[in-house]
């Protein structure tokens, strides 16, 4: 069964998935190559007021 279509995600929005399951949180630093990329999510990556600043943005952008 995918993350897509699996019951225990039905009612779960905004989240990162990692093996049809939801990602933990790693914030340690890490430099990222073309062969070494994150394997888990970043908190800021699901920061609602970071997503509300980079809507803000991109609309900003869109209209000049």
């Amino acid at each position: 069964m995918s993350a897509a279509t699996g019951p225990l995600l039905a009612d779960i929005g905004g989240v990162y998935l990692k093996d049809s399951d939801i990602s933990r949180l790693d914030d340690e630093p890490r430099p990222v190559t073309a062969h070494d990329l994150p394997l888990e999510a970043a908190s800021h990556s699901i920061d609602p007021d970071a997503a509300g600043r980079l809507r803000t943005l991109s609309v900003q952008l869109l209209e000049a």
